[in-house]
């Protein structure tokens, strides 16, 4: 039987191509409406879970626990892992002022790497834009993990949280690093649509085809322009206010023209 949105794209599908992208920008903006709310909460759910282990190690439950730092981040490190898996937490960190990592909290598979391999993290760019920042909470770029400058493979799409933890009259940085590959996927997939998130210079940053994502950090030229010109046809796109990134509708050329076929053939008779 119909859905309500088969009845519509079918009516759609009979109608000149204008009226066709006409109808596939007005469901088109509804999308991506849709799309951007998701990330959104997902950003807040980040950005409230980072906040509370922060306010752990400030303020511990036990005000008698400990006076000492290490002791506190350990017991709050330990006890947020424990919601690793639902969070999408790989990575919780405890950092110097001066960028030297203090704890360093690794999950690799079924085990947690603790503390091996301490670096300096001075260099890292999230660092160097968040030191000297008034921010509370800071989100770095969307990208693939690096270790040690390299990019690691199998390939984990990252996005960290930075706080400054204020602690004896000195400052430290909290950072956790998130997995975000599954909360992507969702927000990415659509039926219809093909949704890029790209930079400020139109470079695909995440899609489903992994031969088009983080086209910079992988010196690949693939750009929203570049797709444009091999059939993709653009339909509406939103700013983040607080990244610099656009999320971007497009489908593809071929489609809009196959639409009618593609619901004609899933109709159950």
């Amino acid at each position: 039987s119909f859905t309500l949105l088969s009845i519509e794209i079918f009516y759609a599908a009979n109608q000149s191509k204008s009226e066709k992208i006409a109808f596939l920008e007005d469901k088109g903006y509804l999308k991506i409406n849709n799309q951007f709310q998701m990330l959104e909460g997902s950003l807040h759910r980040y950005r409230n879970f980072t906040r509370l282990i922060s306010k752990s190690i400030q303020y511990p439950f036990n005000k008698h626990f400990s006076e000492d730092l290490f002791e506190i981040s350990n017991d709050v490190f330990d006890r947020f892992l424990l919601v690793k898996d639902k969070m999408g937490v790989f990575k919780l960190r405890l950092v110097a002022e001066d960028g030297q990592e203090l704890l360093n909290y690794h999950v690799k598979e079924d085990t947690i790497d603790k503390n091996v391999n301490l670096e300096n993290i001075s260099d890292r760019y999230y660092y160097q834009q968040f030191k000297d920042s008034q921010e509370y909470i800071y989100f770095s770029n969307f990208d693939l993990y690096m270790e040690n400058g390299v990019t690691k493979k199998p390939y984990i799409e990252t996005l960290r949280t930075l706080t400054k933890i204020y602690f004896k009259e000195k400052v430290y940085f909290l950072i956790v690093d998130f997995n975000i590959s599954s909360v992507m996927e969702k927000i990415l997939k659509t039926t219809l649509y093909e949704v890029f998130l790209t930079d400020l210079d139109g470079y695909i940053n995440l899609h489903l085809n992994k031969d088009f994502f983080f086209a910079k950090q992988l010196q690949r030229n693939i750009t929203l322009q570049k797709l444009k010109d091999e059939g993709f046809y653009y339909i509406t796109q939103k700013r983040f206010n607080d990244m610099k990134y656009n999320m971007v509708l497009g489908i593809k050329q071929s489609q809009i023209d196959d639409i009618e076929q593609a619901y004609t053939n899933s109709i159950v008779y």
